[in-house]
Order: C-alpha cells, then sequence, then structure tokens
C-alpha cells in the first residue's frame, strides 16, 4: 500500500528534516527524515522507537507524490497500532509533514524542518 502525498513539488534532493517530539508518558522520540535521491528517502525514529528504513518514492501523474513503505516500518506502525494518515511537502517554508494516528488520541500533524543540506 503507498502513501499519497498531497504536494505538488519534490522535496529536494540531500534535504534533511527533523522533529523533536514529547510523547505523553513515552518520553522523547526524534523524527529524521533524508532525502536521499529522485526515488530513496531515509526515515530514521530515535527514542521510544527506533528504527532506520529507506522508503522508496515517486511522483504520479497528477503531481501527487507517493511512498512505499518498507517491512519494519509496516511492523512497527502496527506494533504501536499507529496509522500515517497523509504526508506532505511544503516548498514554500522547504518542510515536510505526516499525519499519524496514534490509538485513542486524534491525529497529530507532524511538521519537520529542515536542518541541513546534504550532498
Amino acid at each position: 500500500m503507498a502513501l499519497v502525498l498531497h504536494a505538488l513539488a519534490m522535496p529536494p534532493i540531500g534535504g534533511m528534516y527533523f522533529r523533536e517530539l514529547t510523547l505523553p508518558v513515552l518520553g522523547k522520540q526524534n523524527v529524521w527524515f533524508y532525502i536521499e535521491n529522485q526515488r530513496k528517502a531515509v526515515i530514521e525514529f530515535n527514542g521510544v522507537i527506533n528504527l532506520k528504513e529507506s522508503i522508496a518514492y515517486w511522483q504520479a501523474d497528477d503531481g501527487r507524490l507517493e511512498f512505499e513503505m518498507g517491512t519494519e516500518l509496516k511492523r512497527m506502525l502496527t506494533r504501536y497500532r499507529t496509522t500515517l494518515r497523509e504526508a506532505r511537502y511544503d516548498a514554500k517554508n522547504d518542510r515536510a509533514f505526516v499525519c499519524v494516528k496514534p490509538p485513542v488520541v486524534p491525529a497529530l500533524d507532524i511538521a519537520m524542518h529542515r536542518v541541513r543540506f546534504v550532498t
């Protein structure tokens, strides 16, 4: 199942995005997102959840971006009964967003800011 991104612009190759979250009861969770090339990104979680995985992505004919999640990411989401609702890229402000739906609480829209540009 592909994750659909609502965006007409592609994130820049080499862009690295970051967000530190404080999760109630659980503690701190860092989320990193790195655009490796025109077809591959890497997502990394450090904290309560520890995972680093490559993700395939592409631009659909209608301009949207789609991701194919790997096995470990799918397994981790299932384990925590969490779903990824959507992801998007804001080219104007150079920010990446992921909307997650954990159990019990409303969906969270996580904004990640670019922390560096790696070539």
